[in-house]
C-alpha cells in the first residue's frame, strides 16, 4: 500500500515539475512575443514618423518652390513694366522739348494698345522708334537725315513727318492746280521753285491799331515742304535698308498735322501726290494704320521686325557719333 503512494506522489511531483517547466516556457514565449511585437510596433512608428517627415518636407519645399516661382514671375512683370517705362522715358527724352513729337509719339503709343486689344496686332509686331539721325552720302561727303517718328509694323516700314503747326495749313498746293492762290505764289516762290507743290501756312494777326476797327492782317508763311522732306527720308531710309536686307524695301512716307483743329487751325489738303499720306488729324492717323494692319499684305515677322529697328538704330549710333 506504501507503494502505491509513494509512486501517486511522484508521479504528482514529477506532474508539477512538468506543468512548471510548461509555464515557464509558455512565459518565456510570451515575453519574447511582446518584446518581438513591441519592436515591430517602434518600427512601424519610426518609418510612419520618418514617412509624414519626408510628406512635410516634400509639402514644404512645395510651398517654398510655389512661392519662389510666383515671385519671381511678379519680379519678371515688375522688371518688364519697369523696362517699359524706362523705354517711354527714353523715347520722350529723345524729343527733347518738341511739343508735337511727344504728342505724336503719345498717340502712337495709344494706337498701338488699341490695335493689340482689337486682335490686330501683337506686343512685338509694332514697334515705335523716333527722333532718328540716318546717314547717308553726297559727292563723298557724310550727311545725316532727321527722322521724327518711325513705326515698324508686319505690313511694313512707316515714316512719320509731324508738324504741329497753328493757323490755316495750305497743304500741297501748286501753281497750276490752284488758281486762286497763284498771285500769293508768285509772291512767294521764283519760277523754278513753282514747279513743285508748296504747304503754305496763314496765320490771322491781331489788330492792335485801335483807331482802325475794321483792320485785319494775315501772315501768309512757308517753312518748307513736309511732304518732299518725309519722301527723301523715306528714299534714304528705303535704300539703307536695302543694302542690308532686299526684302527690307517697303517705306511709306506720311506727313501728319498734329496741332488740334479750331476755328482759326485747319489743313486743307490740295496735293495730288498719292505716294505720300497725309493726317490732318488723330483720327485720320489712327484709321490708317488700323486700315493697313487689316487690310494690306503683311511682309515682315517678328523677328524680320526686330532686325530691322536693330538696324536703323545702329545706323542711328553711327550718325550720333
Amino acid at each position: 500500500m506504501e507503494v502505491i503512494y509513494i509512486t501517486l506522489i511522484v508521479l504528482l511531483l514529477a506532474l508539477c515539475i512538468y506543468m512548471i517547466v510548461k509555464q515557464k516556457k509558455q512565459n518565456k514565449r510570451y515575453f519574447e512575443e511582446l518584446a518581438e511585437s513591441q519592436s515591430q510596433a517602434a518600427a512601424t512608428m519610426e518609418r510612419t514618423a520618418q514617412m509624414h517627415q519626408m510628406e512635410f518636407e516634400t509639402m514644404q519645399q512645395q510651398l517654398i518652390d510655389k512661392h519662389e516661382s510666383e515671385m519671381d514671375r511678379k519680379n519678371e512683370i515688375f522688371a518688364e513694366e519697369i523696362y517699359k517705362k524706362d523705354r517711354y522715358i527714353h523715347m520722350l527724352e529723345n524729343f527733347s522739348i518738341n511739343r508735337g513729337e511727344v504728342q505724336t509719339h503719345k498717340l502712337l503709343v495709344k494706337i498701338k494698345k488699341d490695335l493689340i486689344q482689337q486682335g490686330l496686332i501683337n506686343q512685338e509686331e509694332m514697334i515705335l522708334l523716333g527722333n532718328l539721325f540716318v546717314p547717308f552720302w553726297v559727292n563723298g561727303n557724310i550727311r545725316t537725315r532727321q527722322m521724327d517718328h518711325v513705326v515698324l509694323l508686319p505690313t511694313g516700314v512707316y515714316i512719320i513727318e509731324t508738324k504741329y503747326w497753328s493757323g490755316t495749313i495750305l497743304h500741297g498746293v501748286s501753281y497750276q492746280g490752284e488758281d486762286r492762290l497763284s498771285p500769293v505764289l508768285e509772291a512767294m516762290f521764283t519760277a523754278k521753285e513753282l514747279i513743285k507743290e508748296k504747304t503754305l501756312v496763314l496765320k490771322r494777326i491781331d489788330n492792335r491799331d485801335k483807331e482802325i476797327d475794321d483792320k485785319t492782317e494775315v501772315k501768309v508763311v512757308s517753312y518748307g515742304d513736309p511732304a518732299s522732306q518725309v519722301m527723301k527720308s523715306a528714299l534714304q531710309l528705303k535704300e539703307l535698308l536695302h543694302k542690308k536686307n532686299e526684302k527690307y524695301n517697303f517705306v511709306t512716307p506720311i506727313v501728319y498735322y498734329g496741332y488740334p483743329a479750331g476755328k482759326e487751325n485747319r489743313v486743307i489738303n490740295y496735293s495730288s501726290d498719292e505716294n505720300v499720306n497725309v493726317c490732318t488729324d488723330e483720327n485720320q492717323l489712327y484709321h490708317f494704320f488700323e486700315r493697313v494692319i487689316d487690310q494690306d499684305q503683311h511682309r515682315y515677322t517678328s523677328w524680320e521686325l526686330s532686325d530691322i529697328e536693330q538696324i536703323i538704330k545702329n545706323e542711328n549710333a553711327i550718325a550720333d557719333s
